[in-house]
């Protein structure tokens, strides 16, 4: 999902048949977040946000992923846990309405592309049932869907192939410095304009 302050726009949900759920996925699924709201608003800095999960956000390959990035990007990581947010209610929204669909033998989805299938048909359509007045509130609330082949995502990246930083565990905000390889590393998120422009402590 993507939250906006400029502009109301709906969330991006993406359907993979890529079950790895690595940092090599996140790259590519954050890649196609990022490429609206950036090409199309000129937002920079883009701030994420996540939990702490080592393997998708905290580790060697993420952060050299950050470091090669064109914009500017910054991550904060939440506390040492399981986040849960607003993409997770969107993504529970998805399931629940795929897996009674199933159980009612009203749709066969058997993996990733007829799950997307499944969205784009169902979840995406406004039905004779919703109003005109209230269209524009509907497609907001469903968003929109993108489909990532596991073709697309590629694990065999020599760039990627660095050391591990040392206590990751303590680091609470990560962003670009525009030199690759290099990282401005916090321990606690700030947002104040003096740590924005790295004057503060």
């Amino acid at each position: 999902m993507i939250q906006m302050s400029c502009t109301s726009q709906p969330g991006k949900k993406l359907v993979s048949d890529d079950v790895k759920h690595d940092a090599a996925a996140v790259a590519v699924f954050c890649n196609i977040a990022h490429k609206s709201p950036n090409e199309k608003y000129g937002i920079e800095p883009v701030r994420e946000f996540s939990d702490c999960c080592a393997s998708q956000y905290r580790g060697n390959i993420a952060f050299a992923d950050i470091s090669l990035q064109s914009l500017a990007l910054e991550h904060h990581h939440f506390k040492i846990s399981h986040g849960k947010s607003a993409a997770d209610g969107a993504s529970a929204t998805v399931k629940h309405s795929a897996k009674r669909a199933v159980t009612n033998d009203q749709a066969i989805i058997r993996n990733g592309q007829e799950l997307y299938q499944y969205c784009q048909q169902i979840l995406t359509e406004v039905g004779d049932g919703v109003y005109a007045s209230q269209k524009e509130e509907y497609e907001k609330s469903t968003g929109v869907f993108h489909f990532v082949a596991k073709e697309d995502i590629h694990r065999d990246r020599p760039e990627c192939n660095v050391k591990t930083v040392k206590g990751t565990m303590d680091i609470h905000s990560v962003s670009a410095s525009g030199t690759p390889y290099q990282l401005r590393m916090r321990n606690l998120s700030c947002f104040y304009d003096r740590c924005n422009l790295n004057k503060g402590d």
